[in-house]
């Protein structure tokens, strides 16, 4: 069975390309796997659930996906008529769970 076409969005900006990784400590990975994205004037940041930050009101990472192969077989109607037009809002384990589930990885956490 083909894999679903996915896109990602983080903060309402669509995200042309994300990276599962390992965070890395003296050159080596180590950890659980995370996401990253890839912005075009900063390069890659990790993408987490902002769990730990100390101020409720600070500025919170908000992922979103949408299964663009999924989405294209909606009656239009029905797509023009959803309000938040086919993303769904994700935390990062979620996602990676997601990619799991889909074959797009196949590595343990």
């Amino acid at each position: 069975m083909p894999r679903p076409e996915l896109r990602f969005r983080l903060n309402g900006v669509v995200i042309p390309e994300i990276r599962v990784q390992r965070a890395l400590v003296q050159g080596q990975p180590v950890g659980a796997l995370e996401i990253a994205v890839c912005d075009p004037w900063i390069g890659w940041l990790t993408v987490d659930d902002n769990g730990h930050l100390p101020d409720p009101h600070l500025p919170r990472f908000f992922l979103e996906y949408r299964d663009e192969t999924a989405w294209s077989k909606v009656d239009p109607l029905l797509r023009r008529l959803d309000p938040l037009k086919g993303w769904r809002a994700i935390s990062p384990r979620q996602l990676l769970q997601t990619l799991r589930e889909t074959g797009y990885i196949q590595v343990a956490d």
